[in-house]
């Protein structure tokens, strides 16, 4: 147990007012984001088992349809709504510290400390120590109070009150996910969650003066094809009728550009060298079997962006051992620098009002 302790010791406190902590909410929301967008690779092979069409042609049961969710999109989810939830309780917090450190403590039975922070001396880290940070629900209810009530904000913070029934709820999947750890959305219903309420109010927040400063921590590098994965998905959740390939689409788009390694800036001469590098290693591979041709990423735009064919039959005459009948078709592009990766599973970038090259074709043999 003295071990223990000891271990325990070996850290150190936040400044509650330092942007240290606002930077900590920004990695817990860049995770979350991470993870959003990487549950379109843990499922790409069974969007398919959410279509409503087929489910009733082929009454689908939900229990089928629960099984189909994998292990790994279980946990991407997972990960995704508690640092969703991390990243919001720290700002309530925030925005009620930076009006007064008493209002997001209770320091009710700590009269010392009470009396110091209403008097705005310095509390020790040994003070802090004892300090209980009050509970989220209650967080939630005092920050909108005091907006409603005081007009805390002067109208700059009134998109709390209308988001406050979506963050109890939020609250909810949390406290089921790591108290009981049996309860899983499924795939369309937290794309909703997300495109609907995460994102819309994440945006709101962004836009206050004391978190712009907290880009350069949480987002992705900007896409070459110019496309904002959020703004994108919020757009498009706008719209009455959910697009689920479309928003798999602008996920994958996300979670490429978080794996950009390329700098922003072009005419570094260690960036250029590592740019001639990766695309020289994916010239190699021209003429290689099943290598239709090789294009620019739309995420990190080099010249890295394998195209998949592959070669459909029908009709087979068991006495020639030819088919009467055969297809050239591409099926799967993947980007050997960014990762970027999407098959035939989904639309064309046309059809869903993109500007990027169409990646699905075919022709008769």
């Amino acid at each position: 147990m003295s071990d223990m302790k000891e271990i325990v010791k070996g850290g150190f406190y936040l400044n509650e007012q330092s942007k240290r902590l606002n930077g900590l909410a920004a990695l817990s929301l860049k995770i979350a984001l991470k993870s959003y967008f990487s549950t379109y690779q843990s499922m790409k092979y069974f969007l398919h088992m959410f279509n409503l069409d087929k489910i009733k042609k082929y009454n689908i049961s939900e229990d089928v349809i629960n099984e189909s969710h994998s292990e790994e999109y279980c946990e991407k989810s997972s990960e995704s709504i508690i640092h969703f939830h991390h990243f919001f309780e720290l700002v309530c917090k925030d925005i009620l510290r930076r009006e007064h450190p008493l209002l997001a403590v209770d320091a009710s039975n700590k009269h010392e400390i009470f009396y110091k922070l209403l008097k705005g001396e310095m509390v020790t880290e040994q003070d802090q120590e004892g300090l209980k940070s009050i509970e989220f629900n209650e967080t939630l209810e005092r920050l909108c109070q005091l907006i409603k009530k005081r007009n805390m904000g002067s109208g700059s913070l009134d998109f709390f009150i209308s988001s406050k029934n979506f963050l109890r709820e939020l609250n909810v999947l949390r406290n089921r996910l790591l108290h009981r750890g049996v309860y899983i959305l499924r795939y369309p219903a937290f794309d909703n969650l997300v495109g609907k309420f995460v994102l819309p109010l994440l945006k709101d927040i962004l836009a206050l003066p004391q978190y712009k400063g907290l880009t350069n921590v949480w987002k992705y590098k900007s896409l070459n094809c110019g496309i904002d994965p959020i703004n994108e998905i919020i757009s498009d959740f706008k719209k009455s009728k959910y697009d689920i390939t479309k928003i798999a689409f602008l996920k994958e788009l996300g979670r490429s550009a978080y794996n950009n390694q390329i700098m922003q800036a072009r005419n570094n001469f260690l960036n250029d060298e590592k740019i001639k590098e990766i695309e020289k290693m994916a010239k190699t591979q021209i003429g290689e079997p099943n290598i239709s041709y090789i294009t620019q990423c739309p995420v990190c735009g080099l010249d890295t962006l394998i195209v998949y064919d592959d070669i459909e039959t029908d009709d087979y005459d068991e006495k020639t051992g030819t088919y009467a009948k055969a297809w050239l078709y591409t099926w799967q592009v993947r980007c050997i620098s960014c990762t970027f990766e999407i098959d035939r599973h989904l639309k064309n970038p046309s059809e869903y009002g993109f500007d990027i090259p169409d990646y699905w074709n075919g022709k008769e043999l």
